[in-house]
Formats: structure tokens, C-alpha cells, sequence
């Protein structure tokens, strides 16, 4: 395996965990907002109904776990 190959498999891999730290943050925060924000004033359905909102919201602007293999992410 030559530098420039072992160069891109590292930075592939950095990219990866930092990507999946990143996403594992925002969705610890859109529970944690829509939680903390809308306790006193709606049932706890509705608080769900916003955090999948929000994380489909969030979802949509992301690679595909399918585009993120082929890019080899995973």
C-alpha cells in the first residue's frame, strides 16, 4: 500500500468518525431542546412528533448510509 493510499484511507476514516459524532451530537441536542423547550406546555406525543420532525428534517441533509459506504465511510 503506497502513502498516497494510506494518506486517503486515514482521512477517510477521520472524516467518518468525526461525521458520526457530529450526527450523534445533533440529535442528542434535538432532544434535548425539544424536551427542555416544550415540557410545560404539550403532551409528550407532540414533544415526539417534533423530535422526528426535526431529525427527518436533519436526516435529509445527510449522505446515504449507501453513498457513505461507496465513498467508504463506514
Amino acid at each position: 500500500m503506497n502513502q498516497i493510499t494510506q494518506t486517503e484511507e486515514y482521512l477517510n476514516k477521520a472524516y467518518s468518525d468525526v461525521l458520526h459524532r457530529m450526527i450523534k451530537e445533533e440529535i442528542d441536542r434535538t432532544v434535548e431542546f425539544n424536551s427542555r423547550s416544550a415540557l410545560d406546555s404539550q403532551h409528550y406525543r407532540e414533544i415526539l412528533e417534533d423530535i422526528i420532525s426535526d431529525l427527518q428534517k436533519y436526516a435529509a441533509t445527510l449522505p446515504s448510509v449507501e453513498q457513505m459506504a461507496e465513498e467508504g465511510l463506514l
